[in-house]
């Protein structure tokens, strides 16, 4: 066995380079990349393979070191993610010696006070080097590699080595400089995010991110436990979704696993994306069909494009499972239709497959799951959309309860007068669990109808009726489960992660002969009892959670319950802004008074606020604000504050109108909601206007935006929504009040706007004006295509700038819905005043290849007309484009966060442009030039201009930098 193993090892070590193309598949690796590493990684690297019970093969390589003698490349194993204590094998050159491979330890600084307080490597009484099989060793053209198999039980026994195939470690990465007698203080480290397993070689897949940072589907036995399979998804963008599968596997030889994506809950007719291993053994990503459940089939010719659609492979048999990862290409293809195409509007229903293969084909699967419901892949959110409570439903969020609330959350909406459909959930980390809701007619449990979601002895979980008797106790109905399969529609139960959901359409009409069945009256008032807990053999036991409602009618909530928003009457008798949770209405009473709605969602009941603003335009500034808040200490009331600029503030005596001005005040936490209402008079306040006044005649952006409230104020938002611009008296306007492009979408063409004039206006056209103005004179005798290079640079520069400016000027068009924002719009001050200046530049600019085209001949006694014509309307273009580009930096301060500096450096390159033009005028005029000096004059002023456009090309990616990080 030990010669076999180390033959393999003779022939792995044939090749001196670190190969990465292998990694992930024949062995394990640690490829860090700069942004992860301190001072950058210089290509550092680490591969490891167990190769049997005490043998490892092992690289190292670095590409560059700073020093090209006395340096090392190292990895420590490390149980934390701290270096100290931790065995250490490096690829060194100690002094003059020959770079070679060797064992070191680093020293605990907390036990050794040598190490003044820093963990030290220090050299162990011999550098193992017996125990490197094998070693291949290259140090050329900056690139070092060290190569070997390594006997860690034999290096363990010796006492020069502490790792085990067994333990996890974090990989602690290194590299820097030497001594005579060791490793200097590293210049370069990172250390593994994860800690792995060497007997593993790769991490496997991870469950943590579920939910945040990936999707994942992981299905559950009945017994409330994971079958071991699952699928993640990751979308890059809509091109790539980076995607991973896992199975238990009892082989490495016809095995696979799948996941089938299906447009309906028939799951038929999907395009597929497997794992899978044939008769060779080799694991790999493919692509293939699935007609129904248990049918799939190869596609023709897919085995053609498998290595350019799957990008970045791993696929292991490891720890008795088989684990794949791949980013895939998922934009179809014209090889079939079958290939898997993503849509990012359509919702997919997930089917994991796992079993054996044939030669050719998946045969039945041994194990099947589909997921419970549709999901968008980009969506990685729980099912519960809380987004839409007190617009499409009425939620229970408690926040505070009986121990803890556990998760539980209770949703309703009246389909009919006798359907309702309900959303119940919470955490269920264990089997045995429920949630539920009780109706009662008090505040007490006894005598209250209960729709519950529970597994009763590791049966699955279900919807069921039960009932709470005057005891009071839980109890089972009699027949329930045939009542059951009648009055409980459309059930859905997904339990995974440790959330338990439940959802379903319930008949609550009652049921004849049986008064323990759900039977809601129209118009009573219901306590929502909302418990958790564990269920026993005869039921629910006694819950461990637990919270009680206000109360509030069932039957149709929208019209009876005056505390809450109700959006049935949107466009009919109000109107209303309802995006991203957050919902406002206006009714216009008179043109003094009107009647405002603000609702969102939130768990807390103070310290947050809801406000709707009133702008001129689609930017933060100068906007009238309503609030819906509670500062600090304070109860919860609407009130009239002021965004001077992207900040909001109070309005000094404010609060002594707020009684008169704010009529049959509604303001209340209630059950999740936070909910605001009154008669607002809107006729401003005498000599203020920071108080919002209605102009019926004008179109208002509105503004919804939540955050945190203190004592002092509103903080920065959270959470925003932008309306399109509309009259309050308008209620026909589209609800969502989108206009066709997001806010991200929007904000994204608006910088794509200032980058791309910044890119024009500060290095293309003072480019050109540079060669033009001051190289007009250089290298006369080089003509490229038979012009001067100061024309061609004069004339490809300007061209360039002027298709930048087309550029923008269609981005902020489009952003701005096509509609004029100069005067005569309803944009700000300023925002009309960049507007028209930046039209006339652009006009300008626009005219100017137009001029040029019409101009005569050199010796053209009017030439010089031309030239000062040209001349000045390239000045005033420039005057005013830096004119428009300084208002924006110092007034439009949502992209431009960094006002000072922003308008110091607009300002720049024309006064750079000013102080060449005084440096060369007196050079122009009191050098004579002749062939002598002709060279030394050239290179100084190419010398001059080289300056002024790297400064000009350093000013404008500063700015565009700070642009693209604004808000």
């Amino acid at each position: 066995m030990l010669l076999a193993t180390v033959f393999f090892a003779l022939v792995y070590t044939v090749f001196s380079n670190f190969d990465t193309s292998t990694c992930g598949q024949s062995k394990g690796c640690f490829l860090p990349t700069d942004p992860e590493c301190y001072q950058g990684c210089n290509g550092m690297k680490y591969s490891w393979l167990q190769l049997d019970k005490n043998l490892m093969q092992i690289e190292l390589a670095v590409d560059n070191p700073d020093t090209s003698e006395s340096f090392y490349v190292a990895v420590g194993f490390s149980e934390d993610d701290l270096m100290g204590d931790d065995s250490v094998i490096e690829c060194s050159m100690l002094g003059n010696n020959p770079l070679s491979l060797k064992l070191s330890y680093n020293i605990n600084s907390t036990t050794d006070p040598s190490t003044n307080g820093e963990p030290t490597n220090r050299r162990q009484f011999k550098t193992g080097s017996e125990f490197f099989l094998n070693s291949t060793i290259t140090n050329t053209d900056g690139h070092a590699y060290c190569s070997a198999v390594l006997n860690v039980t034999a290096a363990a026994e010796a006492g020069l080595l502490r790792i085990n195939f067994t333990q996890s470690y974090y990989f602690l990465m290194a590299n820097g400089p030497t001594t005579d007698t060791g490793l200097l203080h590293h210049v370069h480290d990172v250390t593994s995010a994860k800690a792995l397993k060497l007997s593993d070689i790769v991490s496997g897949f991870d469950m943590d991110p579920c939910g945040l940072q990936k999707g994942c589907f992981l299905p559950v036995t009945n017994s409330h436990t994971m079958t071991g399979l699952a699928v993640s998804y990751k979308v890059l963008n809509s091109s790539f979704i980076t995607f991973e599968l896992l199975a238990p596997a009892y082989g490495s030889v016809n095995f696979y696993v799948a996941v089938s994506f299906s447009t309906s809950f028939l799951f038929k007719n999907m395009s597929t994306i497997e794992c899978s291993s044939q008769d060779d053994g080799k694991l790999s990503m493919k692509f293939s069909y699935n007609y129904d459940y248990w049918t799939n089939v190869r596609i023709p010719s897919e085995e053609a494009i498998r290595d350019q659609y799957f990008i970045d492979k791993v696929a292991v048999f490891q720890d008795g499972q088989v684990y794949c990862s791949a980013v895939v290409n998922v934009q179809g293809s014209s090889v079939s239709d079958k290939i898997f195409k993503y849509n990012p509007n359509q919702s997919y229903y997930l089917l994991l497959n796992s079993g054996m293969t044939s030669r050719n084909e998946l045969l039945p699967p041994s194990e099947s799951n589909e997921s419970p419901l549709p999901s968008k892949l980009t969506q990685y959110e729980e099912y519960f959309d809380s987004s839409t409570c007190g617009i499409d439903k009425e939620c229970f969020l408690p926040t505070e309860c009986y121990r803890g609330c556990n998760g539980m959350g209770f949703s309703y909406k009246m389909i009919n007068d006798t359907m309702m459909r309900i959303e119940l959930f919470s955490i269920a980390p264990d089997n045995n669990q429920y949630v539920a809701v009780g109706f009662s007619d008090d505040d007490k449990m006894g005598d209250d109808y209960v729709i519950e979601c529970s597994a009763l002895v590791n049966q699955p979980y279900s919807l069921k009726f039960s009932y709470n008797d005057a005891t009071p106790a839980n109890v089972r109905i009699p027949g329930e489960e045939t009542i059951r399969s009648q009055y409980i529609l459309q059930s859905m139960v997904a339990s995974s992660d440790v959330q338990l959901y439940c959802s379903a359409i319930v008949n609550v009409s009652g049921r004849s002969g049986n008064d323990q069945v759900i039977h809601l009256k129209p118009l009573q008032n219901y306590y929502l009892l909302l418990a958790s807990g564990y269920t026993g053999a005869n039921g629910l036991t006694e819950h461990k959670h637990t919270c009680v409602s206000s109360p509030r009618p069932i039957i149709d909530p929208g019209n009876q319950n005056s505390n809450s928003f109700d959006n049935s009457t949107c466009g009919k008798t109000k109107g209303c802004f309802i995006s991203n949770g957050l919902s406002a209405s206006y009714e216009v009473l008179t043109t003094k008074q009107i009647r405002f709605e603000l609702s969102m969602p939130t768990k807390q009941t103070s310290s947050v606020y809801l406000a709707l603003g009133f702008s001129n335009d689609d930017k933060m500034g100068q906007d009238n604000v309503i609030e819906c808040s509670a500062l600090t200490s304070a109860q919860l009331s609407m009130k009239f504050s002021y965004n001077p600029s992207t900040r909001n503030i109070r309005i000094p005596g404010e609060e002594t109108i707020r009684s008169t001005y704010f009529q049959n005040e509604t303001a209340t936490f209630t059950d999740g909601m936070m909910y605001c209402s009154a008669v607002v008079t809107v006729s401003g306040w005498t000599n203020n206007s920071e108080v919002f006044t209605y102009d019926p005649n004008k179109k208002y952006y509105l503004f919804l935006a939540t955050g945190q409230a203190t004592a002092s104020g509103l903080t920065q938002h959270t959470g925003k929504a932008i309306s399109t611009p509309r009259q309050l008296s308008d209620y026909s306007t589209d609800a969502s009040g989108t206009s066709g492009l997001s806010p991200n979408v929007k904000q994204r063409l608006i910088k794509a706007h200032a980058i791309l004039m910044i890119i024009s206006w500060f290095f293309f056209v003072p480019t050109a004006v540079m060669f033009a103005r001051f190289l007009r004179a250089s290298w006369p005798t080089v003509k490229p295509c038979g012009l001067l290079i100061w024309f061609h640079v004069h004339r490809t520069s300007n061209l360039i700038g002027i298709a930048c400016n087309v550029a923008s000027f269609i981005c902020i068009l489009t952003a701005n819905n096509w509609e004029w924002t100069g005067p005569g719009s309803q944009s700000s001050k300023w925002g009309k005043t960049h507007s028209m200046i930046g039209v006339f530049a652009l006009c300008l600019a626009w005219i100017q290849p137009f001029v040029s085209a019409m101009r005569c001949n050199p010796g053209h006694p009017r030439r010089p007309y031309f030239n000062w014509v040209h001349r000045f309307i390239g000045v005033i273009a420039m005057i005013l484009a830096t004119t428009a580009i300084c208002i924006a930096a110092d007034h439009f301060l949502s992209i431009w966060p960094h006002r000072l500096v922003q308008l110091t450096l607009s300002l720049l390159p024309i006064v750079l442009l000013i102080v060449l033009s005084i440096v060369f005028t007196p050079l122009d005029k009191l050098v004579e030039v002749n062939e002598k000096n002709f060279q030394k004059i050239n290179r100084v002023r190419v010398l001059l201009v080289a300056i002024g456009v790297l400064g000009m090309a350093s000013i404008t990616v500063t700015l565009s930098v700070f642009v693209g990080i604004g808000a």
